[in-house]
C-alpha cells in the first residue's frame, strides 16, 4: 500500500512534470516568432512578395504565441517568466 506522503510525493512529480512541458511548449512558441522576424529582416531585400510572405509567417507565429500564452497552463508559465502577449505587424 502507497502512504499518503508517497501518493502526495507522485502528484507534486507530476504537476513538475506538466509544468516542465508547458515551459517548453511556450519556450517553442517564442522561438516561432523570432525565426520569424529573422525572415522579414531578409525578406527586406526581396521583391515584395516575398516580404508579404514573411510578414504572414511572423503574423501566424504571434497568433500561436498569443493563444498560448492566453490559455492554461501557457498562462501561468508566460507569467512566471515574464512573457508578454505580442503585437501583431502591420503593412503602413
Amino acid at each position: 500500500m502507497i502512504s499518503t506522503f508517497g501518493i502526495i510525493s507522485l502528484v507534486v512529480a507530476a504537476v513538475a512534470i506538466y509544468a516542465l512541458l508547458a515551459h517548453f511548449k511556450l519556450m517553442q512558441k517564442r522561438s516561432g516568432i523570432d525565426s520569424a522576424v529573422i525572415k522579414i529582416e531578409e525578406a527586406l531585400d526581396a521583391p515584395p512578395g516575398e516580404l508579404a510572405a514573411a510578414i504572414e509567417a511572423y503574423n501566424d507565429a504571434v497568433d500561436s504565441y498569443n493563444e498560448h500564452i492566453s490559455n492554461y497552463p501557457g498562462k501561468i508559465m508566460a507569467s512566471l517568466v515574464g512573457f508578454k502577449e505580442e503585437t501583431y505587424y502591420e503593412s503602413v
